[in-house]
């Protein structure tokens, strides 16, 4: 008879420290999803975000996913990361969008300043 396996309790099932990644953050923002479907905590609304200097990279740090779609401008890369150590090229030129988890970020490469417009889903 094979004898019974006893769970490990001395190991983390998440980090709770970890910013953005911690078990206390995604429970929030599992909770914040769920009253939007409800229909009890709706979205922010559509917003425009000031552009910094070129390279510029804006971090998702809200609850909901968004939408970036990057507009005018002279723009020769849009790169996403989820990491924000590895950045892959989403596009290589205006107009473009991506979609940002919670945690993730775009980076945008310019010479005449685009528009950075975030809609949360």
């Amino acid at each position: 008879m094979k004898p019974q396996s006893v769970p490990r309790v001395n190991l983390k099932i998440a980090d709770v420290m970890q910013e953005g990644g911690g078990l206390v953050a995604k429970m929030n923002v599992w909770l914040q999803q769920c009253l939007y479907l409800l229909g009890r905590n709706p979205a922010p609304a559509v917003a425009a975000q000031a552009v910094g200097a070129s390279p510029y990279t804006y971090t998702n740090n809200g609850d909901f996913d968004v939408t970036a779609l990057v507009t005018g401008g002279t723009v020769s890369a849009v790169d996403f990361t989820r990491d924000g150590t590895n950045f892959f090229t989403v596009a290589t030129a205006s107009p473009a969008t991506v979609t940002l988890n919670p945690g993730d970020a775009v980076r945008i490469t310019w010479a005449v300043l685009p528009t950075l417009t975030l809609i949360p889903r």
